[in-house]
């Protein structure tokens, strides 16, 4: 079989001031393309657009022209090379492409962004104080499996339900990166799918690791998250309808 693409990965960008993104700006963390299989082989699925995060001090303005995009991988492309190195004229197309990542624009004082390329649409946040003291951690990568304990490739995954002693879920961000079945170790956690927001993006995860930002408000210190304790909910998918 194919592998499928890599995830598009993480990119930051902090301004002690206003921020300009010019119209002749490109901001890309896309997902990779995953390529048509030989005959009799699997193709793997495009890989999860990976996330933008812009903070300003002051305003952020995206000017019109420039580019945010976070789109997933395309699947199914035929493989690079002249010739192709194998043929595909009798391949099947069994990936899927990938699903979209994150966009998330932090400041104060406002954000503009008339006439601007997001790929999906931004999410627009403040926080109460500029360059707040952030808490990050993340979890191991943990194994979707069946009550028999056999790998399942047919189960969603549910938002996470935190338990706070105190403070705002507003000053928390919790992200989840998905990753394929290993290809040098049978059972074990392979390459990174994607990271995102919404864990119902994910394609067919065969694990899921979970990432938290956790924000002091230094302004309103009850608002700080204290966790408590996580929890994490994933169903069987409904059956795909039958073939007419």
């Amino acid at each position: 079989s194919t592998g499928g693409g890599g995830g598009g990965g993480f990119i930051e960008i902090t301004a002690n001031g206003p921020m300009v993104v010019a119209s002749t700006a490109e901001i890309l963390a896309l997902g990779g393309n995953s390529f048509l299989a030989p005959e009799g082989a699997a193709g793997g699925g495009g890989g999860a657009g990976g996330a933008i995060r812009l903070r300003g001090r002051s305003v952020v303005i995206v000017e019109s022209g420039s580019i945010l995009n976070v789109s997933g991988g395309f699947a199914n492309q035929v493989p690079i090379g002249v010739p192709p190195p194998y043929d595909t004229t009798n391949s099947t197309n069994s990936g899927g492409a990938g699903a979209e990542g994150w966009v998330r624009v932090e400041t104060p004082l406002g954000f503009s962004d008339t006439g601007i390329d997001v790929v999906p649409a931004p999410i627009v946040g403040t926080f109460s104080i500029f360059e707040a003291p952030m808490s990050s951690a993340a979890s191991v990568p943990y194994s979707l499996v069946s009550l028999d304990g056999s790998f399942y490739t047919n189960l969603a995954l549910e938002p996470i339900v935190v338990d706070l002693v105190t403070g705002s879920p507003l000053n928390m961000q919790v992200l989840y990166e998905g990753f394929g079945l290993s290809k040098t170790s049978a059972g074990g956690v392979g390459d990174s799918i994607g990271i995102v927001a919404d864990p119902a993006l994910l394609r067919d995860p065969q694990s899921v690791a979970l990432r938290f930002f956790l924000f002091q408000d230094l302004l309103n210190p009850g608002f700080t998250p204290v966790v408590e304790g996580v929890s994490v909910g994933f169903d069987e998918l409904p059956p795909p309808p039958p073939d007419p």
